[in-house]
């Protein structure tokens, strides 16, 4: 921890600190892992996300996957399946699943904050 915090003061009270940059960052690091969003996505599917595909369709797309085969991959209806393709940014549980039923990591479809 470092000793060149500024704390400010308005009657007395505490209402803000001023810290160094690097100390400033490493908080951040502690408080939000960080991940390298194109670390193992091939570019076809980033380019589809960034198009406004989500993550759980472009990877189908990317797999070559109908959306019926995708259901079933996972043990869902393609009606339920085709609701978690509308999300941009799906529950960690259901992309943990898709993930599994895809054979990639969760990283890799855990690329929306």
């Amino acid at each position: 921890m470092t000793t060149d915090v500024q704390i400010v003061r308005s009657a007395g009270v505490p209402v803000a600190a001023v810290l160094p940059w690097s100390e400033y960052t490493r908080l951040v690091a502690l408080d939000k892992p960080s991940k390298e969003i194109t670390a193992g996505i091939p570019h076809k599917v980033v380019e589809m996300v960034v198009s406004g595909d989500s993550p759980i369709k472009a990877w189908r797309r990317h797999l070559g996957l109908t959306q019926v085969q995708a259901a079933e991959k996972i043990g869902v209806t393609q009606g339920a399946y085709a609701q978690m393709e509308k999300t941009r940014k799906s529950q960690d549980a259901t992309l943990r699943k898709v993930a599994a039923a895809f054979g990639i990591d969760f990283d890799q479809l855990d690329m929306i904050d």
